[in-house]
Formats: C-alpha cells, sequence, structure tokens
C-alpha cells in the first residue's frame, strides 16, 4: 500500500493547491473500493471460435440426419412397390 506521505509529497508537487482534505477525502472513498481490479475469467475469441465450431458441427450433424431421413424415405417408397 502507498504511504500517505508519498501521497501528499506526490500531491503538493504536482498540484500547488493541494488542500489536506482532498486526501482525507480520497483515504474515505478507498476505504469504500475493492483495490483490484475485476476482470473477466474467459478468453472472448477463444470462446466465439468454440462456439463457430460447435454451430459448423451441428450444421454437419443436422445435414447426416437429413440424408438418412431421406433414405429411410426412399426406402419406405420403394418397399411398397
Amino acid at each position: 500500500m502507498i504511504s500517505r506521505t508519498f501521497i501528499t509529497e506526490y500531491l503538493k508537487l504536482f498540484f500547488p493547491n493541494y488542500d489536506e482534505r482532498y486526501l482525507d477525502l480520497l483515504e474515505i472513498i478507498s476505504d469504500f473500493t475493492d483495490p483490484y481490479i475485476e476482470a473477466s475469467n474467459i478468453n472472448v475469441v477463444t470462446e466465439m471460435v468454440d462456439m463457430i465450431n460447435i454451430a459448423r458441427e451441428y450444421e454437419s450433424n443436422q445435414k447426416i440426419v437429413n440424408a438418412v431421413d431421406d433414405m429411410l424415405g426412399k426406402m419406405v417408397s420403394i418397399s411398397e412397390l
């Protein structure tokens, strides 16, 4: 954690009109915020590629089912003759 003195010296250096009350306010706000950055635990690109692959596999399986259905339909129509 960064010390209060470091922050004070930084603020005095870059903000000549710095007021000590701002640091108090900053400390109050920082008590309510999480010091860690939250990020997603997934890789969007990988998930999108996987989703596209799954959609292609589903489409290819659907074509196989339709082909088998057509063949069975032709077999039934031939057997009725």
